[in-house]
């Protein structure tokens, strides 16, 4: 019954009147299945690719960062988020199939760079992966030989604490903040927000 960014978007509600406190510092602006139905209604809009950039530039002054989640997928959607940010963070599990899938994620980023004239960071997340696995081992060496540039440094091993965290619905701290998953996530912010 919430907001949502769905009524951001489609139904020019302000974005400040979905944005909800759900942590000391930390605003949330709910989705919810109503974006697996975005595409049409956006696709109408005038200006769409516009609508997400134009609607966070209201609010970005007063944050230190905006991080959005958005599915893998082509969309016009994914278009606006991508118009609307600095730095695009990838992951991509360490498998041959995700690591085949990388090649077409860049030229769809340098596709959009192009028509947006717009620069973008991307930083590629080696995902899933297991030391126990040659294949896995492998792709990360691919990932690093062909896309060195844009990978991190940290990579985030297949974890049962992380899976538990998503079925509990809480942080990989809260189920076991000396873990792998738990030290993996910290490695990688640490990464991402201060070097």
């Amino acid at each position: 019954e919430l907001p949502t960014i769905y009524d951001v978007l489609i139904n020019d509600l302000p974005i400040q009147d979905a944005v909800i406190n759900v942590a000391p510092g930390l605003d949330l602006i709910p989705a919810n299945l109503g974006l697996c139905t975005i595409e049409i209604p956006l696709n109408q809009k005038p200006r769409r690719e516009y609508r997400l950039p134009e609607a966070i530039a209201k609010i970005a002054g007063q944050y230190d960062l905006i991080v959005a989640d958005t599915n893998p997928a082509a969309s016009i959607l994914n278009s606006s988020m991508l118009v609307a940010a600095d730095l695009v963070n990838v992951v991509c599990a360490t498998n041959p199939l995700s690591f085949h899938g990388m090649s077409l994620v860049m030229a769809t980023i340098e596709e959009m760079e192009k028509e947006f004239s717009k620069q973008l960071e991307v930083r590629i997340i080696p995902n899933m992966y297991d030391n126990r696995e040659v294949i896995s081992q492998e792709v990360l060496g691919e990932l690093k030989s062909q896309f060195g540039d844009h990978c991190t440094q940290a990579v985030i091993s297949r974890s049962a604490d992380l899976n538990e965290a998503t079925k509990r619905r809480t942080t990989v701290w809260e189920v076991n903040s000396r873990g792998t998953g738990a030290q993996d996530i910290g490695s990688l912010t640490n990464e991402l927000l201060f070097s």
